[in-house]
């Protein structure tokens, strides 16, 4: 005598199977998303500065913070791109909700169109969706890092969502809406990366809608007492220490040195220095070895702060 198919048991383990595994879930991103600290960024004065060519662009991101157009921001590594897109967040409407990053350069091409717009998969019954970044920060903004890495066919998505607000996940046939701010940054020439044919003509006219181009270190050389002091008080609550002062003698060393790195350079340089405590002042030696670099600083050679 053959048995009956249990009908109701096999499908009780199915829906047991589904609640197991739900085909949408919320992204670790948003689920532990905490806002920007607008303290936790730098001042006006070191983020802008005094120069004429810093002073334009803190305007042109006066009137940037009116609008949710497009932002693109050029300028040389280490000159504080990713700094100017949280301002622009922190101090827009969408400050309280997520400001998430997107390196395009340290992600294969391949997997980019699924960070950036999610994918779904789909096969036997067994259906799987990913959020990327776009729908992880709705209603706040995505900061793409090196946007010129972005392959041809994400180039056409992320063309389409900057027209439009919508878009389609890879892997996916239903197109979904999209509400954030999209802010892009490169240090290289994108108007050759379209002669080269390695970017779209059309894409980078909607991205630099609005276009900033930040100055080099080099060219803002006043700046740097006022960027030193940040670094300085940053650092010395950092090692629980009293915030020093540098002497008139190590803030003229330090405008003499070119800066290839920029901001990151002299940050890299003042973290990595070595801090010698003499009688209840700091002192330190980085301000030689920046200058030059190929010789370290005598024992007895100390620049007083």
């Amino acid at each position: 005598m053959s048995r009956r198919p249990n009908f109701g048991r096999t499908r009780a383990k199915e829906d047991l199977r589904t609640m197991a595994k739900p085909q949408t879930s919320m992204p670790a991103e948003r689920a532990h998303f905490v806002p920007i600290d607008p303290k936790d960024l730098p001042g006006d004065a070191v983020i802008f500065g005094r120069t004429p060519s810093m002073r334009e662009i803190r305007a042109t991101v006066e009137r940037a913070l009116q609008s949710d157009l497009p932002v693109l921001i050029q300028g040389e590594s280490g000159t504080g791109k990713e700094v100017i897109a949280k301002f622009l967040h922190v101090r827009s409407r969408r400050r309280d909700m997520p400001f998430l990053k997107l390196n395009c350069a340290a992600i294969p091409a391949g997997l980019l169109e699924g960070e950036l717009f999610g994918y779904e998969k789909r096969g036997f019954g067994d259906n799987e969706t990913k959020r990327g970044i776009v729908e992880t920060a709705e209603e706040g903004t995505i900061f793409l890092d090196e946007v010129g890495e972005l392959d041809w066919a994400t180039q056409l998505k992320l063309l389409r969502l900057l027209q439009n607000g919508r878009f389609v996940c890879a892997g996916g046939t239903e197109e979904r809406s999209a509400h954030v701010r999209v802010i892009c940054a490169t240090n290289c020439d994108l108007q050759v990366a379209v002669q080269k044919h390695a970017l779209r003509p059309d894409l980078l006219a909607c991205l630099r809608t609005i276009n900033l181009h930040l100055s080099p270190l080099r060219e803002r050389k006043e700046d740097i007492p006022e960027i030193c002091e940040y670094l300085l008080s940053k650092l010395a609550k950092e090692f629980g220490k009293e915030t020093p002062r540098l002497s008139p003698a190590a803030l003229n060393l330090l405008k003499q040195w070119n800066w290839p790195g920029n901001l990151r350079e002299l940050e890299t340089g003042s973290r990595g220095s070595s801090f010698l405590v003499l009688k209840k002042c700091w002192a330190m030696n980085w301000c030689v070895s920046c200058h030059r670099p190929d010789r370290q600083p005598a024992e007895n050679t100390v620049w007083v702060i």
